[in-house]
């Protein structure tokens, strides 16, 4: 489903895929992201973008522009590998549970309820001894009832440690999840969250936009990434409870708007594309959330002066491609591929004088020929007169035309459809002979 993503005034094409725009054009915001607004806190501002391009031997100027210039840089990106599946042939466990408590509201002033609301407790077993909470209010009608089709609830439980504490390198994360009401589509789930660091080759194009899905390389977050790890699960269960509102809920209404989009079936009979949605969901929260930490980190302000700690940084190579208009020397002969545009503006120049000369004389030689105008009657008439009226019609000269500018012309309907044209000066009018038209 294509789309834009903006951020900071970036553009990404469908995501960020956990990459910060090292280009200054495409960096986004410039205005500086002020104190307090950096790191964790970040809301926007400007980034480092220090990339700069190298134009080897050339002499010309540092600052290429040309009519179009594209980037393609391999930089450091973050993705996730994710896989939901049915929670009854999950390898995980998690016994995920909803238990609610309905309340109902009466007005002050009533003495009988006019809604109700639902306080949810959803639960997982992550592991042994480790449970994870996440509590939810929904709305109800005065009976206590949801409406099915109105409301919707989709808790989300994100278990951010180790399932198996002896067993289990800590390099990915589960998400619990199960839809109810409008969402009864997602039976209970598991999903499977495994985060990437990735090389990424990111295309700068012409029009701002941000392209990150070419990924070249991967690799497993490390034993040293478990703090990074911690965060993503962190925000995963942010937006977990987040999504959740008093009668629907963000994740399923986007499952449910993406799959409509597509599909002309009923979204309760394809489960796999349902699925497959739920992980690109998650995949973007994730890949999201490594491009705002970037960012925040990357805000001028984030450390004492500009300068990035270099433990913090990754290197990015790529390549420039600008398009241009010029001349170049290519041999002896590249003279005579100017020769078809020196004579096409050698022969304008001869006619545009040739012009000039004639109009010069005819300004000052009163016998001198007249050009003639199509746009002009008179000329019109004089071109096309025949038979009796070319004997009193003068020529084009100046003298002829003040002439023949006095000359009447009458034209009369016969009764055999013909048409008579009569010519003469002044009130002489006499028959133009010869001269009937049909």
């Amino acid at each position: 489903m294509p789309g834009i993503v903006n951020f900071n005034e970036a553009k990404y094409n469908l995501s960020t895929g956990g990459v910060l725009p090292t280009i200054v054009t495409y960096a986004g915001s410039q205005t500086l992201a002020g104190v307090g607004g950096t790191r964790l806190n970040f809301s926007g501002g400007q980034t480092i973008a220090n990339a700069l391009a190298n134009h080897g031997s050339s002499s010309s100027p540092r600052n290429w522009l040309g009519i179009q210039r594209n980037f393609s840089v391999d930089q450091q990106g973050i993705t996730a590998n994710i896989t939901c599946q049915n929670a009854a042939t999950s390898s995980q466990l998690l016994n995920f549970t909803n238990l609610n408590v309905t309340t109902l509201i009466t007005p002050p002033g009533s003495t009988s309820p006019s809604y109700s609301v639902i306080a949810w407790n959803s639960t997982a077993n992550c592991s042994a001894g480790s449970l994870a909470t996440q509590e939810y209010i929904t709305w109800a009608n005065a009976l206590g009832q949801p409406d099915i089709q109105g409301t919707g609830f989709l808790p989300s439980v994100v278990c951010p440690g180790r399932i198996n504490e002896t067993t289990d390198v800590y390099s990915k994360f589960v998400i619990a999840t199960q839809g109810f009401f409008k969402y009864d589509f997602l039976p209970p789930t598991v999903c499977t969250v495994t985060p990437l660091i990735t090389t990424t080759r990111v295309d700068y194009t012409d029009g701002g936009i941000i392209n990150a899905s070419q990924i070249i390389s991967n690799q497993t977050f490390s034993p040293d990434d478990a703090s990074l790890l911690f965060y993503l699960a962190g925000v995963a269960n942010y937006h977990a409870l987040n999504a959740q509102g008093l009668m629907n809920n963000i994740i399923g209404d986007t499952l449910y708007s993406i799959y409509s989009g597509e599909f002309n079936t009923p979204i309760s009979d394809n489960i796999t594309a349902v699925y497959r949605e739920l992980e690109d969901y998650w995949r973007g929260v994730i890949e999201f959330s490594a491009t705002f930490l970037r960012a925040g980190y990357s805000a001028n302000g984030s450390f004492s002066g500009t300068t990035i700690p270099a433990n913090m940084t990754s290197p990015v190579t790529g390549n420039m491609t600008m398009i241009t208009v010029g001349w170049a020397n290519r041999g002896p002969i590249y003279i005579f591929s100017i020769l078809p545009l020196g004579i096409v503006t050698l022969l304008t120049m001869i006619a545009v004088l040739y012009s000039l000369v004639q109009s010069w004389k005819e300004r000052h030689d009163p016998h001198k020929r007249t050009s003639f105008d199509v746009s002009d009657t008179l000329h019109l008439i004089m071109a096309s007169a025949q038979g009796g009226l070319a004997a009193d019609l003068a020529g084009f000269d100046q003298e002829g035309l003040k002439k023949n500018e006095g000359i009447a012309v009458q034209l009369t309907e016969l009764p055999d459809h013909k048409k008579k044209l009569d010519v003469g000066s002044g009130r002489d009018v006499k028959s133009a002979t010869d001269d009937l038209e049909q």
